[in-house]
């Protein structure tokens, strides 16, 4: 079967302060895979675009056993797991350098109406690439609702967005999201917890102008519920993000 896979050398400027790969450069890992694997396939965004239609990321459930190091190898491994409506899966497997399954993810994939912004069904002969994947395992994907956060119980951070942080799209790109997730937290809480798991749903898109606020809301357990909301209140994504102390 065709699983697509890559294969990053992890940069110093794509590790933290511990060595450890940054989350924002894991996403990017897996978005960059996704379109590499897109575009074997001829459904890729920019393939998609040429007829007015994109993909949007929706939702990414990702749960590593640990982070990979600076100088590292990890290699992504990916395939369309499946369809339902108009909700399109794909799952992606981490590995590092010994061969060793380190993480793995679900996504939910949308195609949108560039122009009307709005979702349409996957058009047959994108679905007709993916039947060669039906096979395949698949991995559960993330359905469920995640919790109402309570914002006066939660600390927030007001972050900015960058002019580096819009795509080809023309739209925020995911990962900057995953990085928006981290900034409440303290650096001695950054310093002392390894990610274990980040679970986000991408709600509404992040226009240019945008000053967007980043809360969370500890849940006990070093697991937390996040919500990203621009300077209107609008909702832009939820997330929740489990956390491991670096002696555990």
């Amino acid at each position: 079967m065709p699983i697509y896979e890559e294969t990053y050398n992890i940069r110093s400027y794509e590790a933290d302060t511990q060595n450890n790969v940054h989350l924002v450069s894991l996403a990017n890992y897996l978005q960059d895979t996704a379109d590499r694997h897109a575009s074997a396939l001829d459904v890729s965004v920019a393939q998609l675009l040429g007829r007015g239609l994109s993909w949007v990321l929706h939702r990414m459930h990702l749960q590593m056993s640990r982070l990979p190091n600076y100088l590292e190898n990890i290699t992504v491994k990916t395939y369309p797991s499946g369809i339902e409506r108009v909700f399109l899966y794909r799952d992606f497997y981490l590995y590092d350098q010994t061969g060793e399954l380190i993480g793995q993810a679900t996504s939910t994939w949308l195609v949108i109406d560039v122009a009307k912004r709005q979702v349409i069904s996957v058009p047959a002969d994108v679905l007709a690439k993916f039947e060669q994947f039906r096979a395949l395992p698949r991995l559960t994907p993330a359905k469920q609702k995640l919790p109402v956060l309570e914002a006066v119980q939660s600390k927030s951070q007001q972050v900015i967005v960058r002019k580096n942080e819009f795509d080809h799209n023309n739209h925020v790109n995911n990962s900057a999201y995953f990085q928006w997730l981290l900034e409440p937290f303290s650096d001695a809480f950054i310093d002392s917890h390894t990610l274990g798991s980040v679970d986000i749903i991408f709600k509404n898109e992040c226009q240019r102008g945008d000053v967007v606020l980043s809360f969370y809301q500890s849940l006990g357990n070093n697991i937390f519920l996040h919500r990203i909301e621009n300077q209107s209140g609008t909702e832009l994504s939820q997330a929740t993000t489990v956390w491991f102390g670096k002696e555990e």
